[in-house]
Order: C-alpha cells, then structure tokens, then sequence
C-alpha cells in the first residue's frame, strides 16, 4: 500500500477559500483514489493544511 502525504502552506487569510475550493474538487478527486485523511493545524502555523 502506498500514502501520499502532503503539507500546504497558505497565504494567511486563505484558510475558508481553501476549504471551499477543496470541497468543490473533492467528488473528482475521490473518483482516482479514496482519500484518507485531511486535516489543519490548530497550534503552531495556523497556515498549514495537510
């Protein structure tokens, strides 16, 4: 099995357009492979997604 990790770093302030965007694309997305795991930070850099 493989996973694919990976770490965004936003522009701060981009937090709610990135959640919107993602779940607009999440369906065609989930047609490839079936996603996992999603998650934000909530200590530390409030700018990363992952």
């Amino acid at each position: 099995m493989i996973y694919e990790i990976r770490t965004y770093n936003l522009k701060l302030g981009q937090l709610q357009e990135y959640w919107k965007r993602f779940s607009e694309k999440l369906p065609g997305r989930q047609e490839l492979s079936k996603l996992g795991g999603h998650w934000s930070t909530e200590v530390g850099p409030l700018n990363q997604m992952g």
